[in-house]
């Protein structure tokens, strides 16, 4: 009980793998005023809170109301209050949102294992300029990179395979811990052999004559989705 509570801690507290998403629209800045870097995050705060907590909400209640399968469940309630069963294209939109957004992220995926296996055997390259060619070169072979993504569907089958307690919470006894640890290389790697100060700079000083309403944008629906 102790390791399975172990693991899950780990897993939530590793689930935010993309700290970068919370400064993205910070990222095209490097200098500018406090008060008006506060008012953004205040926007994109209630942002969150108008959109995205309301339908993180919503999806909780379906779920534990109906007690059925997403495709399923907005459909059941609605039966139960004498409406159509097709108010079930709520889920089946869902469910197509995620595949698409899963389709996108194992891509993503198959590239982590195909610079794994490069970095493994030797086969990197060095220096910024052959480092964008190589990585130009392997995306644009759409073979390759297809292969690495159905070699990570297979990882992910093979864990699931072995259900719940023997699959998942396995892979999370070693992923979670993997995570900080390669996180605390790369934070170590950057203090030692990074410039800190220009980092700092680029983190907290953004220059805001930059920032664009499409940047603002962006930045809002990234928090939104990850909320959601």
């Amino acid at each position: 009980m102790n390791s399975q509570r172990w693991s899950s801690d780990l897993d939530s507290c590793s689930a935010p793998s993309e700290p970068p998403s919370a400064w993205q629209h910070l990222a095209l800045s490097v200098s500018g005023s406090r008060r008006r870097r506060i008012r953004i995050y205040r926007g994109i705060v209630l942002a969150c809170l108008a959109f995205g907590a309301p339908v993180f909400i919503a999806e909780t209640v379906i779920g534990r109301w109906s007690r059925h399968s997403p495709p399923r469940a907005a459909g059941v309630i609605a039966g139960r209050f004498g409406y159509s069963a097709l108010w079930n294209v709520v889920g089946w939109t869902g469910s197509i949102a995620g595949f698409l957004i899963i389709s996108y992220y194992t891509m993503i995926a198959g590239w982590v294992l195909a610079y794994t296996w490069f970095f493994l055997s030797g086969n990197y390259a060095r220096g910024t300029p052959a480092v964008v060619a190589k990585f130009h070169a392997f995306v644009a072979d759409s073979r390759a990179v297809s292969l690495w993504q159905l070699g990570f569907f297979a990882l992910v089958a093979v864990i699931s395979a072995r259900q719940l307690n023997r699959g998942v919470e396995w892979a999370n006894r070693w992923r979670a811990p993997g995570l900080l640890a390669i996180s605390a290389v790369l934070v170590a790697y950057s203090l030692a052999t990074g410039d800190v100060a220009r980092g700092l700079r680029f983190a907290f000083a953004p220059d805001l004559s930059r920032l664009t309403s499409v940047v603002v944008l962006g930045a809002v629906a990234r928090h939104s989705l990850q909320w959601a």
